[in-house]
């Protein structure tokens, strides 16, 4: 596996994150909020063949439209069709509140992720100010925090 891909994203339209795979990659641990009934992850794939080795899991999905969607190989999914092809078991669809969108720090720790290891042991303080020095970092928690910043 090349590695997880734990953070935060938050898309205002049907421009959103798009994964291209390389049969290596695991998206765990993140949060994706899309404002309209865009996608909420976009797969550049040829076809379903093309998803091997994709590993999506323990994420939260928020779209304030309904259901959040999905675009996989030029196709449009729902979270509940994403999960019939078994990604994304474990994850949610509730409301990350975050408490700014210019920092996309949630208003309370979003407690559903899952342990990543020691690479990924360390996210970004609330209190990190990004002024070109090194951000501040904390140690996840027990219960692993979702997203970028660990409360």
């Amino acid at each position: 596996m090349v590695g997880s891909l734990p953070g935060t994203s938050c898309s205002e339209s049907l421009n959103s994150p798009t994964w291209k795979g390389n049969n290596s990659t695991a998206i765990s641990s993140g949060v994706s909020l899309s404002v309209s009934r865009g996608g909420s992850i976009s797969v550049s794939a040829n076809d379903q063949a093309s998803l091997a080795g994709l590993k999506c899991d323990y994420n939260l999905y928020w779209c304030e439209d309904g259901e959040p969607v999905f675009r996989i190989a030029g196709n449009t999914i729902t979270l509940t069709q994403w999960k019939a092809m078994g990604y994304d078991q474990h994850s949610l669809r509730i409301n990350p509140n975050f408490a700014s969108f210019a920092t996309l720090i949630p208003s309370a720790p979003l407690n559903f992720g899952t342990n990543l290891g020691s690479a990924w042991q360390y996210g970004l303080d609330p209190k990190t100010q990004w002024n070109g020095s090194d951000p501040i970092v904390k140690a996840q928690p027990a219960a692993w925090q979702l997203g970028a910043y660990v409360r």
